[in-house]
């Protein structure tokens, strides 16, 4: 049976697991490969691990931002506002709105006060450190964008076209197409970096 999107928080790897009898679910192993177990019986996309805890959009009556501590399994509601895909950063969540087209949302954890980042309908994104990283939907003009926060720049176009499998490391940022998944690309973090083909290795 298949698993994704794993995430190790402590001494457990969380993860989706599908099986024929109950579709996706949510599990933990421990790291040493023993005491796999279900925690919820739903997909809960808990794979964003901030500290000790993961953080997550509910899926069973509400699309709130909550909290699983990864060792006690115990939850608790972080903020009650509708979101997918979140993100925790330097003291804020990142998520997007689907009660408003998948606009790019951050909330303050510490005084619950929200921003709206980018109005523009979002696919996925990165946040590191300042720098927000996302794929715009669009019919006509999809684009993957750059947008530095904090500041008053509009988001910048990094590279027409749609992009997926973002992830970032030593301030470049790597990046799949949807047009051809055999070719990596890369750009940096900072603000006018060059968009080009990535050769592992080389």
């Amino acid at each position: 049976d298949p698993d994704l999107y794993a995430s190790v928080v402590g001494n457990y790897i969380y993860f989706l697991h599908y099986n024929q009898a109950e579709a996706t679910t949510l599990y933990r192993t421990g790291i040493d490969g023993k005491g796999t177990e279900q925690v919820d019986k739903a997909a809960l996309y808990a794979v964003e691990s901030n500290g000790s805890s993961l953080y997550y959009s509910g899926v069973s009556t509400d699309f709130y931002i909550y909290r699983l501590h990864a060792e006690t399994k115990t939850r608790a509601l972080v903020a009650p506002v509708d979101s997918y895909h979140v993100v925790v950063e330097n003291g804020y969540a990142y998520y997007m709105d689907p009660m408003h087209n998948y606009r790019l949302m951050r909330i303050n954890l510490a005084d619950q006060s929200t921003e709206m980042l980018v109005s523009d309908r979002v696919d996925t994104f990165l946040v590191d450190g300042t720098t927000l990283i996302y794929q715009k939907n669009s019919k006509t003009e999809p684009a993957l964008m750059r947008l530095t926060i904090g500041t008053e720049a509009a988001p910048e176009k990094i590279a027409d076209g749609n992009f997926h499998t973002l992830n970032s490391a030593y301030g470049m940022v790597y990046v799949m197409s949807f047009d051809d998944d055999t070719t990596g690309y890369r750009t940096s973090l900072s603000p006018g970096g060059t968009f080009s083909v990535f050769h592992p290795g080389k």
